[in-house]
């Protein structure tokens, strides 16, 4: 699946920048910001430190062989994060730093062991190419690292071509997170993301596929990578991301990145 996709992502570029993020974040969880601060939703800046603390610890355990969850928790991740960080004990957050730092240079020596297109193991039970895993933790440590220093009231900027990898990795796992019952329509949506590459959703027999090069598109994106990432991940307005000329769209059906949207689970 998307495997030209996946080929965009350059393992060692994303190992670079996941180590760059963490330590930024790891950063300000030392700096004692208050752990009560309102971060995301309902999670304050120490939830969201147990859950990255948690998703790196795991993905380093599944790259090691270790089974993953359920299809549960892929059709409801939100629901599944939300259940599972508020089982977790309080940590002490010098200590989360000290585990998510830990966790993720065996993470990323893990990852250089493994051939670059190697599948390694993810959620319910599907494999997905090791770069592919490491762009995800890249994505956790930008946004979430956001989520921090937002909450902590410090300042966090993401690079545009960290974001453009990020992106891509977004686009890879995006036909896990779709309900093909509700993908009652054809059609092609093509994505340039400025400065990248062209990335193609192609709707077709209920069956969704991203990749490269595709059909000719009915409906034409140009997103700015950092833009696009967080309004992918829910973190800024998509309607304000298009008035600032963020995200600039056209096309012969202009309701087809809608129908794709509401055929996405929500949590």
């Amino acid at each position: 699946m998307g495997q030209d996709v996946a080929a965009l992502i350059k393992r060692d570029t994303a190992s670079h920048a996941l180590l760059s993020y963490t330590s930024r974040l790891c950063a300000i969880l030392r700096s004692d910001p208050d752990r009560e601060a309102p971060a995301i939703g309902t999670w304050t800046l120490g939830d969201v430190a147990n859950h990255i603390t948690l998703g790196i610890e795991n993905y380093t355990r599944w790259l090691q062989g270790a089974d993953a969850p359920d299809v549960d928790a892929i059709r409801n991740m939100a629901r599944w994060n939300i259940e599972t960080v508020r089982g977790l004990p309080r940590g002490d957050l010098p200590q989360l730093a000290e585990r998510i730092e830990a966790a993720t240079d065996r993470f990323v020596g893990a990852a250089a062991d493994k051939p670059v297109g190697s599948d390694v193991r993810w959620y319910a039970g599907n494999r997905i190419p090791v770069q592919v895993a490491v762009c995800m933790r890249v994505i956790e440590a930008a946004v979430h690292g956001l989520d921090i220093a937002t909450a902590a009231k410090q300042t966090w900027n993401i690079d545009a071509d960290d974001a453009r990898i990020m992106s891509y990795g977004l686009a890879y796992i995006g036909p896990y997170f779709v309900d093909n019952d509700k993908l009652d329509f054809e059609g092609t949506i093509r994505m340039h993301i400025r400065g990248g590459s062209d990335l193609y959703y192609i709707v077709s027999d209920q069956h969704l596929e991203v990749r490269t090069s595709g059909p000719r598109p009915k409906w034409h994106l140009s997103v700015d990578p950092i833009a696009w990432v967080l309004v992918a991940t829910e973190r800024r307005n998509q309607w304000i991301a298009a008035l600032r000329g963020k995200i600039f769209g056209w096309g012969m059906r202009p309701l087809l990145p809608f129908k794709l949207r509401a055929a996405t689970f929500q949590g």
